[in-house]
């Protein structure tokens, strides 16, 4: 699987968002996305800028708000690490 994939199957899974609704956001099918995900199929250069912005979308689901709670009130340093492909991120 490939960085986007896993990127893309983690984002539908946070949000609860069906391979079907994904693939209509980035106007491919549902079997596309199913293949990008499993890395069996190569992202174009306009898909990965679609998805790139679709993964960039600030989270505001309850779970992320907890976790934004507990890394800015926590007392000892927190390291979260992003999974998308830009490196560690720091807070």
């Amino acid at each position: 699987m490939n960085e986007y994939g896993r990127a893309l199957r983690r984002w539908r899974r946070l949000r609860g968002v069906k391979q079907s609704h994904a693939a209509e956001l980035l106007g491919i099918t549902q079997a596309t996305l199913s293949r990008w995900e499993r890395g069996q199929h190569r992202l174009t250069e306009q898909a990965e800028r679609k998805l790139a912005e679709l993964l960039r979308a600030p989270l505001d689901s309850a779970g992320d708000a907890g976790l934004r709670r507990l890394v800015e009130s926590s007392s000892q340093q927190v390291h979260l690490i992003c999974d998308v492909g830009s490196g560690p991120q720091f807070m």
